[in-house]
């Protein structure tokens, strides 16, 4: 209400219009004033008083609110009133707060209403983040001004101090010279005087970086601080900031700003200094000429090798690189122009960059792009962060473009993102799998405690309420192999939590129904940096198929002993029915019918003979895979051949040409194979019969052989004989006698060692000319120079 009262007070004449005013006022977020013709707040808001630190008492006393403010800020703020009691709106520029931690800027306009007495309605605007950031470009542009056209170093360095204490509004300025070990004040500034000394041990207690070519910064210096500082130096400052002066041989000195007050120095303040250090460096290297050329792009020059980004200065509008670092350099090469450069670009990328320079030069304001994607002509795209300022001179316009490839960061990030969306999908689809299988997956962590189990697992224990460490070695199981009992510290997920790899165990486990279950194992570590991070397990339960296997074992071993006892009786009996048969022939006195019912039984006691040791061969290939070892087979079928000598040559003709040695692989039953074959010739023909056996090289699918062809004059073999004839019990349809299992025993032996038999018409297409059965046998290796 004190604020109304005095609204009236001033003549409003208007209780109501003050009240809705100060209800605005109050509401509004924004920070307000209202002035009168003095400068004085009549109303402040809350967000007027927060910003400008206005207190109860000093809320409405002008000099007490604009103590605030830096002392030219009233003068500002005296001519934008002037021309707002004038009836006009007015704008003030940027004025700091004393505390350096606001940069703030009033729009003001007259305060419509009926009454005598004037007022200013003042909108606030703190400007900081806004002046921050061009802060550094505007200085170094009036620096840049303020030196340009100075014909002598001299000057040029005193206009130097002379600018940067009125830019940072800094008490005292100076250039601190160092020659032969002692320092002076040879330009200043302010509170600053010239030609005052002090020596390097004194510049290394208050500055101990300086001489190391560091920036100090002084912010709030006691008044203890204060008296220990060097004659040259003001005894009152409270904040200070001290810049190394860099030449040829060295810190050649330093640039010096002091302040009577304590300071809150943003990056800012502290580039610029360096910024008019580096400026003074130059101006005390060179001469007229020199600090002229280096004043402009010997400054940026210094400034761009000094950051850590791809820099160019582009002369606008010509589009000349006029300055480039070496960054830069490594992506244009020897490009001298933008225009070339853009040229080998493509045009989307030429129009925007062109249409950004005319921008940046048109408005003056400096532009930003992050993560830019650039496509280049091979159809790579890369990513840049791109800065552009303006940069005027008295020689033209220049823009300063600063480009940082960051493609790898954005694309390593783009690759963790892939790589978390790809590991989520995977955890999916991998629980998915991990529940269908029929095996048992557990994954503990290094304490134990189950991350992890699929139904299958479940069926054996329950996850939710098993610790593996304390829990597991309570289970009952043994060893399959050994019958032992499984130690404490045997089981397979505990020794992969030690760090061991375990694969292919047998064990029975008493599951959690009571039953014992017959599982195969396997476990290992989960390796993290080094570091055993937890351990996984699989088993399947193979309790049926041990059974089975148990069972097929004892079937088989009572059917080998049965065989064997009758091969041993029915071999005992035969030998004695044909030792009888074999001592009534010769005996003689049989008439011609006897003697034919004799040997009738004789033969037939042979084919039981025959077919005994067939069954025991046909046991002894099945049951076991028999090593393999070279064999000459020209001398084997000649073997064959010459066993069947006896034979009348007017019955069954034998043709066979033996030659070198060709070796193949085989075993013993081999013979056993090519006998029968020519046997079967012989005994099946009904006649009279040729048989002729060749010999040769055969390549079958890329693999080499020796093929056999054993080719006989017989009644030959139908075609739906052929598929069935090398079957267990078939037979061909003959009169003679047989059991079926000779070219059963053929075609096992043969795919035993690696080979094949097959049978074809001796003429093709016309089985009744006589039958070929072709046998694929493999080679020995190395072939030597003997097996031809």
């Amino acid at each position: 209400m004190e604020t109304t009262d005095h609204l009236r007070m001033k003549g409003t004449g208007n209780s109501r219009k003050a009240r809705v005013l100060n209800d605005v006022f109050v509401r509004t977020a924004h920070p307000l004033l209202v002035l009168d013709r003095d400068g004085a707040p009549i109303i402040a808001n809350p967000a007027a008083v927060e910003l400008l630190g206005l207190t109860d008492e000093s809320r409405w006393d002008r000099s007490a609110w604009m103590a605030g403010l830096q002392p030219q800020a009233a003068e500002v703020l005296r001519e934008c009133l002037e021309d707002v009691l004038s009836g006009r709106t007015s704008e003030s520029g940027p004025v700091r707060t004393t505390d350096e931690r606001s940069m703030l800027s009033f729009e003001m306009f007259p305060l419509p209403g009926g009454t005598r007495e004037k007022y200013a309605v003042a909108i606030v605007f703190d400007r900081m983040e806004d002046v921050e950031e061009r802060y550094l470009h505007e200085a170094v542009r009036r620096l840049q001004a303020a030196i340009d056209p100075l014909p002598d170093t001299a000057t040029m360095l005193d206009r130097i101090v002379e600018r940067v204490c009125k830019d940072l509004g800094a008490e005292g300025a100076g250039i601190l010279s160092r020659e032969g070990g002692r320092w002076s004040v040879t330009f200043a500034s302010g509170l600053l005087e010239r030609g005052r000394s002090f020596d390097d041990e004194e510049a290394r207690r208050l500055f101990p970086s300086l001489l190391d070519g560091e920036t100090r910064v002084l912010e709030d210096l006691s008044d203890d601080a204060c008296e220990d500082l060097p004659e040259p130096i003001p005894r009152n400052i409270k904040a200070a900031i001290v810049a190394p002066l860099r030449l040829q041989d060295g810190i050649g000195g330093a640039i010096i700003c002091t302040f009577g007050h304590s300071m809150r120095f943003s990056p800012s303040h502290i580039d610029y200094v360096q910024i008019a250090g580096a400026l003074a460096s130059l101006a005390l290297k060179g001469s007229q000429a020199q600090a002229g050329e280096r004043s402009d792009d010997g400054l940026l020059q210094y400034i761009v090798d000094s950051l850590p980004a791809n820099i160019a200065l582009v002369h606008y509008p010509g589009m000349e690189l006029t300055l480039v670092n070496e960054g830069f350099r490594k992506y244009i090469g020897d490009v001298k122009s933008l225009n070339e450069l853009l040229s080998m670009k493509q045009e989307d990328l030429r129009e925007r960059v062109i249409g950004v320079l005319e921008k940046v030069h048109r408005t003056g304001e400096p532009y930003k792009e992050r993560e830019m994607p650039v496509h280049t002509r091979s159809g790579e795209t890369l990513y840049w962060d791109a800065h552009i300022v303006p940069y005027p001179t008295s020689s033209g316009d220049r823009i300063l473009v600063m480009m940082n490839d960051i493609t790898d960061q954005v694309e390593g990030r783009k690759r963790v993102e892939d790589l978390v969306r790809y590991a989520d999908l995977e955890r999916v689809r991998l629980q998915t799998v991990l529940e269908t299988l029929p095996v048992a997956i557990m994954v503990v962590d290094k304490g134990g405690n189950i991350l992890m189990a699929n139904d299958t697992l479940r069926s054996f224990i329950d996850p939710t309420d098993v610790n593996i460490l304390v829990d597991l070695p309570q289970l009952e199981g043994r060893w399959t192999e050994t019958g032992e009992t499984i130690g404490e510290e045997e089981w397979p997920i505990l020794r992969a939590l030690r760090g061991e790899r375990i694969s292919g165990l047998m064990s029975e486990v008493r599951a959690k129904d009571g039953k014992v279950r017959t599982i195969i194992g396997s476990a290992s570590p989960i390796m993290a940096e080094g570091e055993i991070n937890g351990a996984v397990i699989a088993f399947y339960d193979v309790t049926e198929r041990r059974a089975a296997e148990l069972d097929a074992m004892i079937s088989r071993s009572k059917m080998e002993l049965y065989l064997d006892l009758l091969s041993h009786d029915i071999n005992n009996l035969n030998t004695s029915a044909k030792g009888y048969l074999e001592l009534l022939m010769w005996k003689g006195g049989l008439d011609e019918r006897a003697l034919h019912l004799t040997r009738s039984s004789s033969a037939l006691l042979d084919d039981v003979a025959r077919l005994v040791e067939n069954v025991r061969k046909l046991q002894k290939a099945e049951a076991e895979a028999m090593d393999r070892s070279p064999i000459d087979l020209r001398s084997l079928i000649d073997g064959v051949v010459a066993s069947y000598g006896d034979i009348p040559s007017s019955r069954a003709r034998i043709s066979f040409q033996p030659g070198e040695r060709l070796m193949v692989m085989g075993n013993p039953l081999l013979r056993d194979v090519f006998d029968n074959l020519v046997g079967n010739a012989v005994k099946h023909s009904g006649g009279d019969v040729d048989i002729e056996i060749d010999v040769g090289r055969y390549i079958s699918e890329g693999k080499e052989f020796v093929r056999v062809d054993i080719t006989d004059t017989g009644p030959g073999i139908p075609d739906d004989i052929k598929e069935k004839l090398f079957e267990r019990m078939e037979r061909g349809h003959t009169t003679a006698r047989g059991h079926g299992l000779g070219l059963y025993l053929a075609r096992t032996v043969l795919e035993m060692i690696g080979g094949c038999i097959w049978a074809e018409d001796r003429v093709p297409g016309d089985h009744t000319k006589g039958a070929r059965f072709v046998v694929l046998v493999p080679p020995a290796e190395p072939q030597g120079p003997d097996d031809a």
